[in-house]
């Protein structure tokens, strides 16, 4: 066994493909059965990167099983006769599903329970502020300060004066402003009086 590499290097593809096996790394087997032989054509992961997979062909002997042509994509796999972790890893959970008849291969994604429109819990209490509300962020103290310097703050007919300059752009561009439905309708009854008394005034 030391002197031959090759031996040497099959008795370590198979403790590989063992631990390969029993982590879910064989991701896809399909199987065809003919006159020549069985067929078999799957898709194994890495075994250090998860999003690296190789494809590998395995031919078997139709009445004793024993693997003729084997190759996987990977460096050590190259067929005709490839004998790497990942080929062992398919061959140890063809003997498992001789054995037992279950088909130990990695869970697709439609495999598992759709979970993510299920709400994690509900919320009974009182409403939270918005200064309190969770977030990954550190907010400074004056996180919600009103950034504009003091002299334009509580400036007398502000409020007015923004309310006017919405409802002009409103009425002349025909555009939809959302800020526009914080502000009460106005009266059309009394807008109407005033029209009329203003005129009267006029004339």
């Amino acid at each position: 066994m030391a002197e031959d590499k090759v031996y040497s290097g099959d008795l370590q593809s198979m403790t590989k493909g063992q631990l390969m096996f029993e982590s879910h790394r064989v991701l896809a087997c399909s199987i065809l059965k003919n006159d020549n032989g069985i067929f078999l054509s799957g898709v194994v992961g890495a075994a250090m990167k998860k999003k690296v997979t190789y494809n590998y062909r395995l031919k078997l002997e139709k009445s004793s099983g024993d693997p003729l042509n084997s190759h996987c994509e990977c460096p050590a796999g190259r067929g005709p006769h490839g004998s790497c972790k990942h080929v062992a890893a398919v061959l140890i959970m063809i003997s498992e599903f001789i054995a037992t008849g279950n088909v130990n291969t990695g869970r697709s994604c439609t495999d598992t329970l759709m979970m993510f429109t299920k709400p994690k819990s509900s919320y009974s209490g009182s409403p939270v502020k918005a200064e309190k509300l969770p977030t990954k962020r550190k907010l400074a103290p004056v996180y919600l300060a009103d950034p504009r310097p003091i002299k334009y703050r509580n400036c007398p007919g502000f409020n007015d004066h923004i309310k006017n300059t919405v409802t002009n752009f409103c009425s002349v561009s025909s555009m939809d402003l959302s800020i526009r439905y914080l502000y009460e309708k106005a009266d059309i009854q009394v807008s109407v009086t005033v029209y009329y008394n203003c005129i009267n005034i006029s004339t």
